[in-house]
């Protein structure tokens, strides 16, 4: 199916293909990421969260969200902006070290790269 504007788009190959028209080349599609951990309920307190995601941006870029909070409430919620995948994921894994050295256990992952997917 394709609408014409003045330019011709064929939406169907730009949803089959990860392509960039800037660039006029194909990239590897990232992959989405998400990391929830948990600090375990102490005596009356309920347990404390903080949830890792990247999703991408509107500006060829990727954004780091972070939430946190007790559960079962409203947490906080904090965006970061990077340019590229891999920054993002850097600044992931840093935020994720440094809330494991406050006692947050890492409860799942999802979308972790394969190794030597690059």
């Amino acid at each position: 199916m394709a609408i014409t504007c003045g330019l011709r788009l064929e939406f169907e190959h730009f949803e089959s293909q990860s392509f960039s028209p800037r660039l006029n080349q194909r990239l590897p599609k990232p992959v989405l990421m998400r990391i929830y951990m948990q600090i375990p309920a102490i005596e009356d307190k309920p347990p404390r969260f903080y949830h890792l995601f990247l999703q991408p941006d509107l500006l060829e870029g990727w954004t780091l969200v972070k939430e946190w909070g007790f559960q079962g409430s409203s947490g906080r919620l904090k965006r970061e902006h990077y340019p590229g995948y891999d920054e993002a994921e850097i600044a992931m894994m840093r935020t994720r070290d440094a809330q494991a050295k406050r006692g947050y256990r890492v409860v799942f992952i999802e979308g972790q790269r394969e190794p030597g997917a690059d």
